[in-house]
């Protein structure tokens, strides 16, 4: 099975947010 290229995109913007997220919660 092939991950389909915007999955991914989708994914890893979702990951990168929450991790702004925490980090701006954090601060």
């Amino acid at each position: 099975m092939r991950s389909k290229p915007w999955a991914v995109l989708a994914g890893v913007s979702l990951l990168l947010s929450t991790k702004m997220s925490r980090r701006k919660k954090k601060l």
